[in-house]
């Protein structure tokens, strides 16, 4: 077993068979003071972009603020406000339904709600185009909060 230390919480962690890779922020300081409030208030700051970005995402993910939808682009792009018509029925994407309060406390971040726990109570409704599993997706989504 081999374990290295790469950044701030980040360690990684080689059995031989697999690997594991803990808490993984690659930049340091990306908690504290450097992300912003709720949306729409610079929605591009709630999220180590480094981290989520390095992700090989096949779908946009929306999560629903009601009449609106807060989408993270599979590509890369920044954050942005998006209606439902913007959302390309031909399109892969994952949309995230929760009520309000669980909404916000999901993105004041894990010492509130986690979104792995909302999921494994049944809180969080899935709309999935295609209806397919993608792990990457539904584990980046643990890095999305203020």
């Amino acid at each position: 077993m081999i374990i290295k230390l790469y950044r701030s919480a980040t360690v990684g962690i080689d059995f031989g068979s697999f690997k594991v890779l803990t808490d993984p922020w690659l930049t340091d300081g990306e908690y504290y003071g450097s992300w912003s409030h709720y949306p729409p208030f610079e929605i591009e700051k709630y999220l180590d972009k480094k981290t989520l970005y390095n992700v090989n995402l096949k779908s946009d993910i929306y999560i629903s603020l009601d009449k609106k939808y807060l989408k993270l682009p599979k590509n890369g792009k920044k954050l942005q406000l998006a209606n439902k018509t913007d959302i390309d029925p031909d399109s892969n994407y994952v949309i995230y339904k929760t009520d309000l309060r669980l909404r916000k406390l999901l993105l004041k971040g894990p010492r509130y709600a986690h979104w792995n726990n909302a999921e494994i109570g049944s809180h969080i409704k899935f709309i999935r185009n295609p209806d397919v599993w993608e792990s990457a997706l539904y584990q980046s989504m643990s890095y999305f909060h203020n």
